[in-house]
């Protein structure tokens, strides 16, 4: 089979017109659509983050994995996403999903902080003039 380098700009371009340029999953950082697992053609979802029955329009952008995490953890809370009978009954839903959210969401961050120590680390080993650099200032 011979390349075609427009086909797959062509390709490359229709995943990113789907979730928008530079589109990354919130939680892992996922972000090489070349990288991750086909699931009915979809590579990311949009997560609702308290479900579309109580807010339709809080949305992330989050790879297969996550959701399936992120939908667990969910059931785990107690977070039920079916429309709600009276508002504070709604309310406590979105809470319980909004507090599931930030547990993963600030694990998130921490993973990030650390990838970003050991950068910090391998830079000081191996390019010791790195923080002289107006960058790094």
């Amino acid at each position: 089979m011979e390349h075609d380098p427009l086909k797959s700009q062509f390709r490359r371009e229709q995943r990113e017109g789907r979730l928008g340029y530079g589109a990354c999953c919130v939680l892992c950082g996922a972000s090489d659509l070349r990288t991750l697992r086909f699931t009915k053609g979809k590579l990311f979802e949009k997560h609702h983050v308290v479900g579309i029955a109580h807010d339709r329009s809080l949305r992330v952008i989050i790879c297969l994995n996550c959701h399936a995490k992120l939908t667990a953890d969910l059931l785990d809370a107690g977070a039920d996403m079916r429309k709600q009978a009276t508002l504070l009954h709604r309310l406590a839903m979105i809470l319980r999903a909004l507090g599931s959210f930030f547990l993963a969401l600030g694990k998130a961050f921490c993973q990030y902080a650390n990838d970003i120590l050991e950068l910090a680390t391998s830079l000081d080993e191996n390019f010791k003039d790195w923080r002289h650099l107006p960058e790094a200032k």
